[in-house]
Parts: C-alpha cells; sequence; structure tokens
C-alpha cells in the first residue's frame, strides 16, 4: 500500500526512480500471489528500462518479468522474458547477475521436466555465482538443481535443497527459502516419502508464515492437504485444502484437486 501510495504520483519521480518503485511493488505483489497485477507493473517497468538504455537493468528486470509471466499462467512468455534476460546480461560484467539470469531458465526447464537442460544450466550458474560471490544466484541454482535431482529419484537434491535455503536464510532471501522448503516438500510427496516430507514440511510451514512470503506459504498448505491425503486422512485433508483462496489460483488448483479426491474416494 505504501508503494501504491506513492506510486500515485509518478509525476514526481525521475524515470529511474519510478520504475524502480514499480519494480519493487511488482516484487512485493507477486510475493502475495496476485500475478496478474504484477505482470502489469512490471510491463511499464521494462518500457522504462528500454528507454534508459542500462543493459544489466534490464535484465534483472526481464528475470523478474519472466518469472511474474509464469506465475500469472503464461509460459510463452515467461521464456522469451528469460531468453531476452540472459542475452541482454551475457556481455557484462555482473557475473552474478548472468548467473541468476540463466538459473531463470533452469528454472523454466525444470518446471518442463527438462532435467538435462536444467543440469546443464544451474550448473553453470551455481559456478558463475560461486565466482561472484551472489548468494541469491547461488541459492536460486541450487534449488532448480536440486529439484531436478530429486526428479531422478536422486537424494543429493535433498542436500542441494537444504543447501539452497540455508544459504537464502542467511542472506534474509526468505522468498528464495521457501521455494527451496517447497520444492523440498514436493518431491518427497511425489515419491510418497510421507514421514521425511512432514519432517520438513511444519518448521517451514511456520517460517513462510513468520516471513510473510504468502504466495509460497499458500503452496505448504496444500502440501499438507497433500500429505493428509496420501494418508487417508480425509477430514484433515478438506481441512487443509479448505484454506487456500482463488486469489492464489495455482495453489487453489491443487487445493481443488484435494477435495475433489476426497470426494470421490468418499463416494
Amino acid at each position: 500500500e505504501h508503494y501504491r501510495a506513492a506510486l500515485a504520483h509518478p509525476q514526481r519521480f525521475a524515470p529511474t526512480e519510478r520504475a524502480e518503485l514499480l519494480e519493487n511493488f511488482a516484487i512485493e505483489v507477486h510475493m502475495l500471489g496476485w500475478g496478474l497485477e504484477s505482470v502489469d507493473a512490471q510491463t511499464e517497468v521494462i518500457r522504462l528500462r528500454r528507454e534508459q538504455g542500462d543493459p544489466a537493468a534490464l535484465g534483472a528486470s526481464l528475470r523478474w518479468f519472466s518469472r511474474f509471466h509464469w506465475l500469472a499462467g503464461d509460459r510463452p512468455a515467461a521464456e522469451s522474458a528469460a531468453r531476452e534476460a540472459s542475452t541482454v546480461v551475457a556481455g557484462s560484467a555482473d557475473r552474478g547477475l548472468l548467473a541468476i539470469a540463466l538459473s531463470n531458465e533452469a528454472q523454466l526447464a525444470m518446471l518442463a521436466h527438462d532435467i538435462p537442460r536444467t543440469i546443464d544450466l544451474a550448473t553453470r550458474a551455481i559456478a558463475l555465482a560461486k565466482e561472484a560471490d551472489e548468494p541469491r544466484a547461488l541459492s536460486h541454482a541450487l534449488n532448480n538443481l536440486g529439484t531436478a535431482h530429486m526428479l531422478q529419484n536422486r537424494d543429493e537434491g535433498i542436500d542441494e535443497l537444504l543447501e539452497a535455503a540455508d544459504i537464502a536464510i542467511a542472506s534474509n532471501l526468505m522468498y528464495d527459502a521457501a521455494r527451496a522448503h517447497v520444492n523440498l516438500v514436493w518431491s518427497l510427496l511425489e515419491q510418497y516419502r510421507l514421514d521425511l516430507a512432514e519432517r520438513y514440511l511444519q518448521p517451514a510451514l511456520e517460517l513462510s508464515e513468520r516471513t510473510e512470503v504468502v504466495a509460497l506459504w499458500a503452496y505448504q498448505r496444500v502440501e499438507q492437504a497433500r500429505l493428509h491425503l496420501a494418508r487417508a486422512q480425509w477430514d484433515e485433508a478438506v481441512t487443509a485444502a479448505g484454506r487456500t483462496s482463488e486469489s492464489l489460483p495455482q495453489p487453489h488448483c491443487v487445493a481443488l484437486t484435494v477435495l475433489g479426491l476426497v470426494g470421490v474416494r468418499r463416494g
């Protein structure tokens, strides 16, 4: 709301400052899970960045634009922005910026279960992030690599995801920490390793709630519903699934699936 109040008076800000305000607003909106509004705000950010002629700033904003598009359900736009982000920053002296751009492409590949491409891009991003001593990029890339390894049923993925979360927490990057926790628990649920999933889920839920990472906290609530469903704890599954909101379409979709399965199994 503070960003909204400031942005209601765009004439008071120079273009660079307005772009920064808009982008920070879009990120906060994204943290709350309001995907379409973050896309709208970031569209204006990209326009301003192109006019300003700063490749590093444009590349960083395109990376966020890609993420916003994906969560709003527009994968082609997400991939287009991701490719442009990597291209724009390829010649930059900021290796950390290139690392996060490549890791963003790795994330899209992982979400499509393109495991070889994920591992290739994430491994390159990890090397660049370590060279640049960039914790956000390192955590982000380890997250993608660990999830890819979990999709291959390789237990090294657990350690990589836990490392990704620890790096993020140490740098106060709570969204990145929550994403690592979400991917870890989701992967364990897919493998029906329910006790291990529960072991990691509860403290992760508490951390996301305390740090107000609302969008990913909603995913963790859905993971709790999936855990109850897998254990045939119907009442608990319904209660957990019923706590999601239609304003968060992706976790809400999974919650509806849980509710539907419970209904079918109850006849």
